[in-house]
């Protein structure tokens, strides 16, 4: 976190808000030992799997087929290896959104959610995962546009 603050690094996690949050009053503390104004700070902030859609039903679907996929494609070489992934990360979605990681649901549960983590966090920003795994085009376009629309005006 020194180096971070001392260049002014944008910086996003992929871990829990509760993680985050310590690590992002960090770098806020470097920053004022740096003589900085807390206006001037980077970007902080989470990185999560976000899925919107009409209704829960049809993003969590959505979700989970896409997510085990994905899970898959980012184990395939420590599998082959024998080797545990660094970082435990669910094999199932249900799993990932229940640990508070992800989201799948309507505009308005998704901005709750994005709210929710941003402020448990401590964070300025946040990173959106809306592609992934074999999600098909079609739906994740459709999924970004209802986030652009319909999401982000409830957040500003």
């Amino acid at each position: 976190t020194p180096w971070a603050a001392s260049v002014a690094a944008n910086v996003i996690s992929l871990r829990p808000a509760a993680m985050a949050s310590t690590a992002f009053a960090q770098y806020r503390e470097e920053w004022r030992a740096l003589g900085r104004a807390a206006q001037d700070l980077p970007f902080m902030g989470v990185c999560r799997h976000v899925v919107v859609a009409e209704s829960d039903g049809e993003a969590q679907a959505v979700a989970r087929a896409a997510f085990a996929r994905w899970r898959a494609s980012l184990a395939a070489l420590w599998d082959r290896r024998g080797t545990p992934l660094p970082v435990a990360v669910p094999l199932q979605w249900d799993e990932l959104q229940a640990n508070g990681m992800g989201i799948a649901g309507t505009p308005q549960r998704v901005c709750e959610y994005v709210r929710t983590q941003t402020e448990a966090a401590g964070g300025n920003f946040f990173l959106c995962q809306m592609m992934f795994g074999d999600m098909p085009l079609e739906f994740a376009q459709h999924s970004a546009r209802l986030f652009a629309f319909e999401v982000i005006p409830q957040l500003a």
